[in-house]
């Protein structure tokens, strides 16, 4: 093992890898617990939680500019504050945030399982797990185009969610009735802190950016696609859900999507059983491949063990660091609840966007930093920062 990573992914695959990732650590498996959390406001929710996603998806854009290479949160902690505690706390609470959102994905993959066959959620999981572990290690173009296939299916599953659900769009003025009889009130924050989960995806594109062609320019464009269009679907998709089910039908089901089609149209459930599962699948080999990645670039700058800088002359993968996370993930996975491990991964990825805002305001001020083909204004990172610790704020005190 003495290789080096390749530059092999190019804009439209890079794109669909982002949003392949953000849909399937998503809606798809997270929407009920919103609900739970927000109720019959549980949209708006997932438009508080888009405002974090993008203010910290604009920072990440001109920081895979400046500093394309894999270990991203971590490279960009160490330019800015040269401090290595730091910058092994971010480099492990990404990875760590990677492992426990594929260990949720895949247990929200046996939720759509049921729909076919009755198996207890650790053999599920188990197998799934491993198998695309085996994908994984087999090497970075065939899983980024595997990938780019499957959140094709994915988009094509939500849009069939809005289209048959679309009849219920009459409904609407009687949603908004009942919002505005509620009010803006603190059960939506709690929702979005839970739906910010459905945004963890595309920080983990910067990982992959020692294997993206001409990064410095396509990583930033890459990133703001993917945010955007996952924030339209996600709007249409979850206003779909509202109107076509009932709070209690939402918070008992452990496949909404598959009840909105089975409500609202002849189509056999199976069938969007079918794309569910694809697409939850698509996400947790997303996280898989960041959290390798991740723990490889650690090894390079000295703050994980080197052995995870090893790549496979073979495969041109890290295949140790791989493994280790396909391990992590599976104990996870196995142990337990879907909830608590999407609240863990809010909490630890929003402090990281902090301190992610924080490094690029601090680049920024100095003189010295790399130029970058993309740059934001300083108030960018500013705002991001302030909805990160609002968010933080509000989560530890209600």
């Amino acid at each position: 093992m003495n290789a080096d990573l390749k530059k092999q992914i190019k804009l439209i695959p890079l794109i669909l890898y982002g949003v392949g990732t953000i849909l399937g650590a998503g809606i798809y498996v997270i929407i009920s617990e919103v609900a739970m959390a927000a109720g019959s406001q549980f949209p708006l929710s997932f438009v508080v939680a888009s405002s974090v996603a993008i203010f910290a998806g604009l920072s990440y854009a001109e920081l895979s500019s400046r500093f394309p290479k894999s270990a991203g949160e971590a490279v960009y902690v160490n330019q800015a504050f040269h401090n290595k505690s730091l910058n092994i706390f971010v480099g492990y609470a990404v990875a760590f945030t990677g492992m426990i959102t594929a260990a949720t994905i895949l247990k929200g993959f046996h939720g759509y399982l049921e729909v076919f066959i009755s198996l207890p959620g650790w053999l599920s999981a188990s197998v799934m797990t491993f198998t695309l572990g085996i994908i994984a290690v087999k090497g970075i173009k065939e899983s980024v185009y595997l990938i780019s296939i499957i959140t094709l299916i994915e988009i094509l599953g939500l849009f069939l969610v809005i289209f048959f659900g679309s009849s219920n769009y009459d409904k609407f003025p009687e949603l908004m009735q009942e919002w505005k009889v509620i009010g803006f009130n603190s059960s939506i924050f709690t929702g979005a802190f839970i739906a910010f989960f459905s945004y963890v995806g595309f920080e983990d594109m910067v990982n992959t950016a020692e294997e993206v062609i001409d990064a410095p320019n396509v990583m930033p464009k890459a990133i703001l696609w993917a945010i955007f269009i996952s924030t339209i679907i996600y709007f249409l998709a979850s206003i779909t859900c509202a109107l076509s089910l009932s709070i209690g039908e939402l918070k008992s089901s452990s496949a909404p999507l598959v009840l909105v089609i089975s409500k609202n149209s002849n189509m056999s459930p199976k069938i969007m059983g079918v794309i569910a599962l694809v697409s939850i699948v698509n996400g947790a080999l997303v996280q898989m491949i960041m959290v390798s990645r991740m723990f490889y670039g650690m090894g390079k700058i000295g703050v994980a063990p080197k052995v995870f800088s090893k790549v496979s002359s073979k495969t041109n993968t890290p295949i140790i660091s791989t493994v280790f996370t396909v391990l992590i993930i599976w104990i996870l996975a196995i142990l337990f609840p879907i909830g608590n491990l999407a609240k863990a991964t809010s909490l630890i990825i929003i402090c990281v966007f902090s301190i992610i805002c924080l490094s690029l305001i601090k680049i920024k001020l100095d003189k010295k930093s790399p130029k970058a083909s993309f740059q934001v204004n300083i108030v960018v990172p500013v705002i991001g920062g302030a909805i990160c610790l609002f968010f933080l704020g509000n989560y530890i005190f209600n």
